[in-house]
């Protein structure tokens, strides 16, 4: 029995342990409704491989602290005049996040960070370096999802070696197995079950060899 627990249980790891890093998108952006306001907040690492250098902007975004506008899928954020920005193309995705025009936030702290979908383009720090850590956090007060025209759902983008997920009024509920992940879960649960099946029929005939009488003439 101990036997078919451990090999239960590496069979379960083998399907389960390519779940956590495969399933992450690179970068993640929420933009959801906190009580009277819209925050919007960016995780994760981009890989630039791939991406094609645009151009340096010195003052991003206008100047102004962040801005969402739906029809473009546009999300940016900066600091007023002080966030020089490297502008990369080459994303891949939904055209727009619904019909509402460009509105510009309160507040904004963290790493500058942008996506114009119309434009195939993100916007990162000067100089920054593949697969860096981004954090960044922009609040739209007295904002709505309705009042920003954004439609509720989950957007993904790819680059050429990466991932850009949008979840607009939801927050992601758990990260999604890519097909490779799918299949080693398959292949994990079947072991589980094969183990099981194949320990029933050892206790069957077990049992049935115990039950057979030898006579002798």
């Amino acid at each position: 029995m101990k036997n078919i627990l451990r090999t239960s249980v590496a069979a379960f790891s083998l399907g389960m342990i390519a779940l956590p890093g495969a399933a992450q998108a690179a970068i993640v952006i929420n933009i959801e409704q906190n009580g009277s306001d819209v925050i919007g907040t960016v995780s994760g690492s981009l890989d630039l491989t791939g991406l094609t250098f645009f151009r340096s902007v010195a003052n991003f975004n206008g100047g102004a602290l962040n801005s969402v506008e739906a029809r473009r899928g546009l999300f940016l954020g900066a600091e007023i005049k002080k966030a020089p920005s490297d502008i990369y193309q080459g994303i891949a995705g939904p055209s727009n996040w619904g019909m509402g025009r460009r509105l510009n936030g309160q507040s904004f702290s963290g790493d500058t960070f942008g996506i114009v979908v119309d434009q195939s383009s993100v916007y990162l720090p000067v100089g920054y370096i593949s697969n860096s850590a981004i954090a960044s956090t922009a609040t739209f007060a007295g904002a709505t999802i309705a009042s920003l025209g954004l439609d509720v759902g989950v957007y993904s983008y790819t680059t050429p070696n990466d991932t850009i997920t949008v979840n607009i009024g939801q927050a992601a509920l758990g990260a999604v197995p890519e097909p490779a992940t799918w299949a080693f879960m398959i292949f994990g649960f079947g072991a589980v079950g094969g183990a099981l099946r194949s320990n029933r029929r050892r206790q069957k005939n077990t049992a049935q060899n115990a039950n057979i009488k030898v006579s002798y003439a």
